[in-house]
């Protein structure tokens, strides 16, 4: 070999080094794997669902997978099958190993990447089954690679276009950028720009799609989107948030919430900034604007938008209205505008556009009343605003953009009520059911659009539901007949079948300062953004948090409005005091092309889960119905405890039970079969009642069987084990009368969707709430459960004990500084029937206990106000240590780290106690530990 030239010399060494991995690997995992539980063995033949087709994986697929890896200087990206669902710590372990998870596909396959370094060894031996390389048509939006429409849509005509050039979006795997890569893409076609840290778009002819897909590092390539389109079909009506705002117009304020101190994102296409119903109101007095950040265009849709979320009505008694009648749902919001039209596609402009949002001008939530795109199907667009929504998005520059909830209109495409497409809709276009725009995302908030005076949806509002089977749209909200904040320059936007401007208009235009008529889900959006707006400053003032700084997650936000949402049912009594929730008696209300469109009892695919009910979610959080957590691992448990005798839900009958459980799921993969179910993180919600029967949530359009076919018993469907969910309607449709049915509960938790909900009537006492990890392949999983008291749960946030009881010179500053995390935001610790529920992150981790509140959990109210000496007791799986604070800033008693530990004090009447828990150096991080605290008064 010596008389080789170096590059010879270089090239037969990496023949033999990757031939002698192959071999090693393979020969490791056919071996019996002494000494490690449960080795994994490779498969004969593992057939993998993909959007793009079936996958066969196999022990040939496998060496030339690790071939493959070893031939590019970029790796290579495949399909992964592992014996189990992977942990955290799993995942990272491969990624030393040369082998990252990208993103999860189904059962205990994954997408991953492999490098050149990937080493053999028994880690991977133990995990995986099977891999295969990901063909150039795995890498294909189908309907791309197909060469039909690229939308997705039903109509998937494209004659004479089969040569056309296409406008793609090509994702390369990380680390495969470099600065050939212009050149790579520049090979197979033309106007080669850099979009992201990884995607790149590119036009390229139909012709050479197939050999784009086969240049090294490219993951996915999908077309770019279409221009964006405004829904605004239809009039709308007022939405009734009266109580919550409980509007003074001699004070020209809101006594009760208008969304003072929080700031809305406006995406849209410009709000008309010299409209004076977005002016500052001191006294009545315009003292200034309430816009934040403004942007130079002006259009009649984005007014209308923001008016309905924050106008003031300034205007309204000049032009034929009352004093203030016509403003917007937080009037005293502040507002931040984006022009959508200039962002479009463009998905790092759209995020770093939100991180400003967010992290400098304090944006608390966002409304988007467009469509998106022209594709119904899930897309890495759908994925960014899920990962957006969910807080683990960056920006081109690689920051992280804190977790928001995001609105969305539901769309306009529900078709005509005789059973016709939709006015205005061209003949590629989903009509009826299956119709959502960007109703693919999990975590956003679709609204469909609901008629006040018909008492029923919409006519045009889109129905779900999502091509996986999944319920949308969220809720519904008024969006028929309102008059509104308005700018009008004389002509109608295309498709615009309903802006009405108001009489008498003189000159040429553009007008300015005017209200008007307009209709469509782009206007039921702006209504729940707006109520959302309401409830953020109510929770603000419960939790006493700034929620700019400690806001609720999205999935807080999404749970409260879905668990107080009115049930649009078929025979619902009308409530005199609400008429606006009376329900049509005739069914169905009509149909559209697909078929009959009606409610159901329950959730279901016209309403989601009601009609909006602004002041029925603010009583939640004054009522503090709301509990945050997270679930660590696959069949991780939390439980809790709901006291029927001393709940008292004032929007359901008193004998009810009502729990929500919503989580913020992580972002799907694209080449997921976009009918196969998207969801990432399984959770699971049971109740149990105090006899000891358990009750399950509501399931819609959906079954779930083993792998055989066969349909599970609630009893049989055991965490971390697979189950095939089959939805009843499948895409694109039609629908017919026989298809649609009620939603069902008692049959087993949901595995479909990332919200649950319970319904249960039973005997009063103490229930248990059960909330767990069915299957989590990207853990941990934060959640939100609506509907448990918080008369269990003693919260506090540092930061205000700080300012309040002045302990921070002495006592929580340097905590703070020591322990970051314990200060960051409100905290709250669930008490069991025994005690509270500690969990924490590591072992530099504190629970704090204000005794104040768990005294008043625990004994008689007049114990704790009268001085006297107190003992407390801990006793816990793991051995804690303890330090008891007073809010004078002394430290009043320690205990040493045991099994079970006690402090005592003497506690004076004008001061709280702090009890800090410390855990064990060899704590399991996010594992839930219940604790039994006992409080009693000490003899002297």
């Amino acid at each position: 070999m010596h008389d080789l030239p170096a590059q010879c010399v270089s090239a037969v060494r990496a023949v033999v080094r990757r031939t002698m991995l192959v071999a090693a690997l393979t020969a490791a995992m056919a071996a019996p794997a002494a000494g490690l539980p449960t080795p994994g063995r490779l498969e004969d033949s593992i057939v993998v669902r993909l959007r793009t087709g079936a996958l066969t994986l196999s022990p040939a697929t496998t060496s030339a997978f690790l071939g493959a890896a070893q031939a590019h200087a970029y790796g290579v990206v495949g399909i992964a099958q592992f014996t189990h669902l992977l942990s955290t710590a799993e995942r990272a372990a491969l990624a030393r190993r040369g082998l990252t998870v990208v993103s999860f596909i189904g059962g205990n396959t994954y997408r991953v990447r492999a490098s050149r370094a990937l080493a053999a060894d028994t880690l991977v031996r133990r995990l995986l089954r099977g891999m295969a390389l990901l063909r150039p048509q795995d890498r294909v939006e189908p309907k791309l690679w197909s060469g039909s429409a690229p939308d997705g849509r039903r109509d998937t005509a494209s004659a004479g276009t089969q040569g056309a050039p296409l406008r793609v979006r090509v994702t390369f795997s990380t680390g495969a950028i470099d600065n050939a890569t212009r050149e790579r893409l520049a090979s197979v076609g033309s106007a080669v720009e850099r979009v992201n840290a990884r995607q790149w778009r590119a036009t390229v002819p139909r012709a050479s799609i197939a050999a784009a897909a086969a240049l090294d590092g490219v993951e996915w390539i999908e077309p770019e989107g279409q221009s964006i389109r405004l829904d605004n079909d239809h009039t709308r009506t007022e939405a009734n948030v009266e109580a919550l705002q409980n509007f003074s117009i001699a004070d020209a304020r809101s006594l009760g919430s208008g969304g003072a101190g929080i700031q809305v994102g406006v995406f849209d296409g410009g709000i008309d900034e010299s409209h004076n119903d977005f002016s500052l109101l001191t006294a009545g007095v315009m003292t200034g604007s309430r816009i934040l950040v403004s942007n130079p265009a002006i259009d009649m849709h984005g007014t209308m938008t923001a008016g309905i979320i924050a106008g003031n009505g300034y205007n309204s008694a000049t032009q034929g209205g009352t004093q203030y009648q016509w403003r917007g749902m937080a009037p005293e919001a502040e507002l931040l505008e984006a022009n959508i039209d200039a962002i479009g596609y463009d998905r790092p402009m759209f995020a770093e556009t939100m991180r400003k949002f967010i992290l400098e001008s304090g944006m608390d939530v966002s409304n988007h009343s467009y469509e998106p795109e022209s594709s119904a199907h899930y897309s890495a667009n759908a994925a960014q605003r899920d990962s957006m929504i969910r807080g683990d998005a960056t920006t081109l520059d690689g920051v992280l953009i804190p977790a928001r909830p995001q609105v969305y209109s539901a769309g306009n495409d529900g078709g005509s009520e005789s059973g016709t497409t939709a006015p205005g809709a061209t003949s590629t276009e989903t009509y009826g059911f299956f119709s959502l725009d960007l109703g693919e995302t999990k975590n956003g908030i679709l609204v469909g659009s609901w008629s006040s005076s018909l008492h029923r949806i919409v006519g045009s509002s889109s129905l779900g539901p999502t091509w996986d089977g999944r319920l949308k749209p969220d809720l519904v909200a008024p969006g028929s007949r309102v008059t509104m904040p308005g700018y009008w320059t004389g002509t109608k936007p295309p498709g615009d079948l309903c802006s009405t401007p108001p009489e008498g208009l003189t000159g040429s235009g553009p007008w300015h300062n005017i209200y008007m008529l307009s209709c469509g889900t782009s206007l039921a959006a702006p209504v729940v953004t707006g109520v959302i707006a309401d409830l953020l400053q109510v929770y603000g003032a419960t939790y006493g948090v700034d929620v700019n700084v400690n806001p609720p997650l999205p999935s807080t936000v999404r749970g409260l409005l879905l668990h107080t949402a009115h049930d649009v049912q078929p025979t619902t009594s009308p409530d005199p005091a609400k008429p606006w929730l009376a329900d049509a008696a005739t069914l169905p209300w009509f149909s559209n092309v697909d078929g009959p469109v009606q409610p159901y009892a329950g959730p279901d695919l016209a309403t989601g889960f009601g009609l909006i009910d602004a002041d029925g979610a603010a009583n939640a959080i004054r009522n503090r119905m709301i509990i945050e957590g997270v679930i660590d691992a696959t069949c991780g448990t939390r439980t809790y405890t709901l006291r029927t005798a001393a709940i008292w839900f004032p929007w359901h009958l008193p004998s009810a039970v009502k729990v929500t459980l919503v989580w913020d799921d992580a972002a799907s993969d694209p080449i997921t079969p976009e009918e196969d179910p998207h969801l990432v993180n399984d959770l699971d919600l049971v109740l149990i009642d105090p006899l000891g029967t358990k009750h399950y949530p509501w399931r819609v359009n959906q079954t779930v069987a083993d792998a055989g076919g066969n349909t599970l018993a609630a009893s049989a469907e055991a965490c971390g084990t697979p189950v095939v969910v089959k939805p009843q309607l499948t895409p694109p449709g039609p629908v017919s009368s026989s298809d649609l049915s009620a939603a069902h509960s008692q049959s087993g938790t949901d595995h479909l969707n990332n919200v649950e909900q319970v319904v249960a009537i039973g005997p009063a006492g103490n229930w248990k709430v059960v909330v767990s990890g069915f299957a989590l392949a990207a853990a941990p999983q934060k959640f939100s459960l609506i509907g448990v008291s918080a008369a269990r749960i003693v919260y506090h946030n540092p930061r205000q004990i700080c300012v309040v009881k002045q302990v921070c010179t002495n006592i929580f500053l340097s905590l703070c500084q020591k322990y970051p995390d314990i200060c960051h935001g409100l905290k709250q610790v669930p008490f069991g029937p025994r005690g509270p529920e500690m969990m924490f992150r590591d072992a530099l981790d504190r629970v704090i206990l204000p005794m104040g509140q768990v005294c008043a959990l625990l004994l008689d109210a007049r114990q704790c106000t009268t001085p006297g000496e107190f003992e407390v007791t801990l006793r816990a799986p793991i051995p804690l240590a303890l330090t008891l604070y007073s809010s004078a800033g002394a430290r009043v008693a320690t205990a040493a780290r045991a099994a079970t530990t006690r402090v005592r004090y003497r506690a004076q009447p004008d001061l709280d106690y702090l009890l800090v828990v410390a855990p064990p150096p060899q704590v399991r991080a996010g594992q839930a530990y219940d604790v039994a605290l006992t409080l009693r008064r000490a003899l002297p």
